[in-house]
């Protein structure tokens, strides 16, 4: 896995596209999992009688959406999979791509920013990890956990990342002292 990152920006704002590099072993696996799936339910709707089916239809559809609609869900995001990254003088905003569709965009507000790096394991000999975004009014706060990134990234693109969001929003807004470690 050696998920891409893209970062930009326009003076105002900081951008970020991560885009999701899975293995291809895992995502065969998972495709080989959801084929299972759709087979199990076919054979499953063609022993039950059409009185019945139409009488649980609902009942199957939740089955249908749980069973096989989330590792679909699954599926795109390791494929097709990005997050999007926005971070602004007073607010940050994010979104997830799955390819054929994209999910709301959320955002918050925020007075001051920390940013931490959270590794998470090493990768053909790279620490990869996650950023940690946090709101705080004060260095006495402990500060209140905004948004951390899903996508995992090397921790020299974090602290790429971190430079250009610190070079957009100025220092004066950085009351926690958490360097990309």
């Amino acid at each position: 896995m050696k998920n891409r990152i893209q970062i930009t920006t326009d003076g105002k704002q900081a951008h970020a596209t991560i885009e999701v590099n899975a293995s291809r072993i895992g995502t065969s696996i998972l495709i080989g999992f959801i084929s299972l799936e759709i087979a199990g339910l076919i054979w499953a709707l063609t022993l039950m009688p059409m009185e019945e089916l139409i009488y649980k239809s609902i009942p199957i559809l939740l089955i249908v959406l749980f069973f096989i609609g989330f590792p679909i869900k699954y599926l795109l995001w390791n494929l097709y999979g990005q997050e999007k990254l926005i971070v602004s003088k007073q607010m940050i905003q994010w979104s997830y791509h799955y390819g054929f569709f994209g999910g709301q965009l959320n955002e918050e507000d925020y007075e001051s920013l920390a940013i931490v790096y959270e590794r998470i394991r090493d990768i053909k000999d790279k620490e990869v990890g996650r950023l940690l975004f946090y709101s705080a009014e004060s260095e006495d706060t402990e500060g209140r956990l905004i948004h951390k990134t899903s996508c995992l990234i090397t921790k020299e693109e974090a602290i790429t990342l971190s430079d250009k969001i610190w070079t957009v929003i100025g220092e004066e807004n950085r009351v926690l002292d958490y360097n990309v470690e």
